[in-house]
């Protein structure tokens, strides 16, 4: 099958829908998850698979995780123009098999083709969000580890937690998940409290006044 013909770059295209010579290969996903994929010595396009087999892709059983046809830098990744490099392929199952369809754009050559393991993705911890929080507090910037992610939860904007916003968000107080993730696999979480301002109450007394003579 040949991948949805969109355009001749970015994270998802595949420009020429006409099937020229169309090699199959497969590989093992390291254990971070992560690749990138390059076929640098003629015009190609890559795309890359997800199936419980082969044949499964043949019958529409297949999931297409990525497709790329012309690298835009090509000359940084040493490969000639209109070659092809998946940049970065993130949360693949480690010890799963992958397929990989190799496609002519137009006529024929050889080259190799490139599986680079990128190693273990970012670290998704972050600090300062405090066990309780009033809501009417200050807002919290929360510090993440490595700079680039996406935090997740109530009253959250960029990297600042708002407790008043978060406090009308839950409907009152309570205790909620603030996640920081990375794609799809990389993430952590923590816990967090909003608790209400304390009702000041005041108690009727008895007295008796009397008016002073000045």
């Amino acid at each position: 099958p040949a991948p949805p013909n969109t355009d001749c770059s970015g994270p998802m295209s595949w420009c020429n829908s006409t099937l020229d010579g169309t090699v199959w290969f497969s590989f093992v996903a390291p254990a971070s998850g992560r690749v990138s994929i390059q076929s640098p010595d003629f015009d190609t396009q890559l795309a890359l698979w997800d199936a419980p087999s082969c044949g499964d892709i043949l019958t529409g059983g297949g999931t297409l995780l990525a497709a790329v046809d012309d690298d835009a830098n090509n000359v940084l990744h040493n490969g000639v123009n209109y070659s092809s490099y998946i940049d970065s392929v993130t949360c693949l199952t480690p010890g799963k098999t992958y397929y990989l369809q190799l496609d002519a754009y137009s006529g024929f050559g050889t080259t190799d083709i490139i599986i680079t393991d990128l190693g273990n993705g970012p670290d998704a911890s972050f600090t300062n969000l405090p066990d309780h929080i009033c809501a009417d507090a200050a807002a919290i910037n929360l510090n993440p580890t490595t700079a680039g992610g996406t935090f997740y939860g109530y009253g959250i904007t960029g990297t600042s937690l708002d407790p008043a916003q978060a406090y009308q968000q839950l409907q009152g107080q309570g205790s909620f998940v603030v996640y920081y993730q990375f794609w799809a696999c990389y993430q952590s979480t923590d816990t967090v409290e909003i608790d209400s301002l304390p009702v000041a109450t005041v108690a009727e007394r008895d007295g008796t006044f009397t008016n002073a003579e000045r």
